[in-house]
């Protein structure tokens, strides 16, 4: 994401000088590794994670208090990361309050939320923003090849984040969904590799597109690579004259192939909904949805405050496991309405501001405006599943706040150089 204006190179790559990029990049690189515990790698001690985990909020607070942010990019989204950050404790008093959880039960549970401080870091770092693109699509390569893989090697695996040990179903409609962590990764890499062969013509960029389509689709969630079609769809619609026709040609191959092995790709999911619609997995949902919007609300203090993330040792903690399993009710599968209940209204208020905010076109370039798509693919599937609180996607939407606000640095930028040079040469062309 640089720009050369008048042969000068004007981005994050200039702004950044000292001879510890390298180390700080490291560090960041190592911190979005621990969010994820290693793509919910099993062949260690989780113990192990845990104690990273608090080594690398520890980090970041050092690195904040020792550090000013002196990133030129102007900063969106700072306000918002704040009020990620200072929620979840709020709503640690309500756990206490309403719940009997002791506050260092809820601290060290929500003690991962911390990882949005990464966002900061990375603004003092003031990293190049083409290295963090190259790591979220790096990331999201090997994310893509553990889940594709693991699918042919199960038994034996190694990622997963659900075995079918815990009660919950494994295996289904063909495919056994381990629910990798991060699977945002993969997301942003299917759809930028999309983009930018399509911007820049580079077709071979559509190798990265099928494995990461191929990812989506063994990670086994229908909602998630429905979303993900539908950004790439925006993207086409969104182009003009022979690139569009050509985004249109590539569209129509895929959806041939599609529909030639539709039997083979599609036809578990079909019988797999079918059978949905005529079974209680929608209702049971529903129930959910109904429960914690309406009847799990101790006080009428906890919709502000929220009734606090339950912390499984504490009394709270064994009520909410005994809903999960006897009556098959959880806040995540309920998306905003379990955040809603997890951490009140404002928390509900300050994703929707958010998302609505990186919508908007005023904060891109030519370039970049394929960022918004993040926001799009959030903002549709936030009704059923957010993920501001978890460990292994906060990196990642650190990153995109940041890659955004870079993009509306350089908007900025543009804006102010071009009319000085028009009239310089303007100036120049003028008769003596």
């Amino acid at each position: 994401m640089i720009l050369t204006l008048n042969g000068e190179n004007i981005g994050s790559a200039e702004m950044t000088t000292g001879k510890y990029q390298n180390l700080k990049f490291a560090f960041v690189v190592f911190a979005t590794l621990v969010s994820s515990h290693l793509f919910a790698f099993h062949g260690v001690n989780g113990r192990i994670f845990d104690v990273l985990e608090i080594v690398v909020v520890v980090a970041c607070i050092g690195i904040l208090i020792v550090s000013k942010d002196r990133s030129p990019a102007i900063s969106i989204f700072g306000t918002n990361v704040k009020l990620f950050l200072i929620i979840p404790l709020i709503s640690a008093l309500g756990a206490a309050a309403f719940h009997g959880q002791e506050l260092h039960w809820s601290v060290s549970v929500i003690r991962t939320n911390f990882f949005w401080l990464l966002y900061f870091v990375v603004r003092v770092f003031n990293i190049d923003t083409k290295r963090i693109v190259y790591l979220i699509a790096t990331i999201g390569v090997i994310w893509c090849i553990i889940t594709i893989v693991q699918q042919f090697t199960y038994p034996m695996i190694l990622f997963y984040n659900r075995d079918g040990e815990d009660g919950q179903e494994l295996l289904r409609g063909n495919i056994y969904r381990f629910m990798i962590d991060p699977h945002y990764f993969g997301v942003f890499m299917t759809i930028y590799f999309y983009c930018e062969s399509l911007r820049k013509q580079k077709f071979v960029y559509m190798l990265f597109v099928l494995l990461g389509l191929a990812g989506l689709y063994y990670f086994g969630t229908r909602q998630v690579a429905a979303a993900v079609l539908g950004c790439m769809a925006i993207f086409t619609l969104s182009l003009k004259g022979r690139t569009q026709i050509m985004a249109l040609g590539v569209a129509l191959a895929l959806s041939c192939f599609a529909y030639a092995f539709s039997d083979v790709l599609f036809g578990s999911f079909v019988e797999l909904t079918n059978d949905q619609l005529n079974s209680n997995e929608d209702d049971i949902r529903n129930i959910a949805a109904d429960f914690f919007l309406f009847d799990y609300w101790p006080h009428w203090m906890t919709v502000f405050t929220g009734n606090g993330m339950e912390n499984h040792n504490s009394h709270y903690g064994m009520e909410m496991l005994r809903m999960n399993q006897e009556l098959g009710l959880y806040r995540s599968d309920v998306g905003l309405i379990g955040a809603f209940n997890l951490f009140g209204i404002f928390y509900v208020i300050n994703i929707l501001w958010v998302n609505i905010k990186g919508i908007s076109s005023r904060y891109y370039t030519g370039e970049t405006k394929y960022l918004r798509l993040f926001f799009v693919y959030s903002l549709v599937l936030v009704w059923i599943s957010e993920h501001y609180s978890y460990a292994a996607a906060i990196p990642f939407f650190c990153f995109l706040f940041y890659l955004v606000e870079w993009s509306y640095t350089q908007k900025i930028m543009i804006r102010t150089i071009e009319p000085a040079e028009y009239e310089h040469e303007t100036r120049v062309a003028e008769p003596a």
